[in-house]
């Protein structure tokens, strides 16, 4: 278990009583964080590194940082992989411009 885990842990059984949205930053780009807030059926909003890959459905792994994004505009992926390892899920994605 991650530290991150750790500490989230313990905020998840504080909080129970509540819908929880985990946000973090880049440091929280972990794909296997992920995966567990997913199997704890947890909420969560991650912000990636522009050199982070992701790939749609039939489509080849490609970075974020590839996107071409203007400022004020939004790009919402549905149903993403963000790991070439087997056995994760699959996310969403909204990529901005700032």
């Amino acid at each position: 278990m991650t530290e991150q885990q750790k500490v989230l842990r313990s905020v998840i059984r504080l909080l129970k009583k509540y819908k929880l949205v985990i946000i973090g930053d880049r440091e929280f780009h972990n794909v296997e964080l992920a995966h567990w807030l997913h199997k704890q059926n947890k909420s969560f909003v991650f912000r990636q590194k522009k050199d982070t890959t992701f790939c749609e459905k039939g489509q080849k792994f490609q970075p974020l940082g590839g996107i071409e994004i203007y400022p004020g505009v939004r790009q919402f992926y549905t149903n993403v992989n963000f790991t070439q390892k087997r056995g994760f899920g699959h996310f969403n994605s909204e990529v901005s411009g700032l």
